[in-house]
């Protein structure tokens, strides 16, 4: 099923370029990098895909904890790549269990 795909690609795809930063359980290295698992910014798909697309400056709150470190673009993800990776984030520590769809991510207009 294509669900199952995408899940397990985004997998891959978190593990390599997401999870020295995020932790492979989601939960962020200590005072630097920001948990994804109980993150808001999973709630915010749009949101979501300008951070990966674009990176992060200045600092963002998570879970009650500030956070300031540059957060790069992830440029060599394709809309795909993109789409498997919310995919994952959001099976694994969202509360959305739903595939996104690379009709998702293309018509995001980010600022």
């Amino acid at each position: 099923m294509k669900y199952e795909q995408y899940v397990i690609s985004g997998a891959e795809i978190y593990k390599k370029n997401c999870s020295n930063c995020h932790g492979l359980d989601g939960s962020g290295l200590r005072n630097l990098y920001p948990p994804i698992k109980g993150s808001t910014y999973l709630q915010d798909k749009n949101k979501l895909v300008c951070i990966i697309k674009n990176g992060l400056e200045g600092p963002i709150s998570v879970a009650g904890k500030t956070y300031n470190q540059k957060m790069p673009a992830a440029k060599g993800l394709y809309d795909l790549d993109i789409v498997q990776l919310i995919t994952f984030l959001n099976d694994k520590w969202g509360s959305s269990k739903g595939i996104v769809e690379v009709g998702d991510v293309v018509g995001v207009g980010c600022e």
